[in-house]
């Protein structure tokens, strides 16, 4: 789980909780969940699934799209010991960016 605070393309705070895991490493797949605030309207348990690939630098190009049918892409590079995972968003007219620290997980998802 991690918290992200960001500005959107209009320069309005965004804050938002998510649930981010690799669900499938060999078939390269990506889900999860994720609640945020947007512009003073709250969004709770968007789900969100893509694919991933690793790039020969060590970063991971992903592409999600969420329940509410928006598709976001990203670069994320993680730390050598997979506690952390700086993320910036390459979609055009985007700056939201962050950092994700590892959290602990529920009984399904060990």
């Amino acid at each position: 789980m991690w918290s992200s605070p960001a500005r959107d393309e209009r320069e309005q705070e965004r804050a938002q909780l998510e649930k981010f895991s690799l669900k499938n490493r060999e078939r390269r797949n990506l889900g999860g969940v994720a609640s945020f605030s947007f512009g003073g309207e709250v969004f709770s348990g968007v789900t969100l699934a893509g694919t991933f690939t690793v790039n020969a630098d060590g970063s991971v190009s992903a592409t999600t799209k969420n329940s509410l049918g928006e598709v976001l892409h990203l670069i994320l590079y993680p730390t050598p010991d997979g506690n952390a995972i700086a993320f910036v968003q390459t979609d055009p007219g985007s700056i939201t960016n962050g950092v994700l620290t590892r959290g602990t997980p529920t009984r399904d998802e060990q």
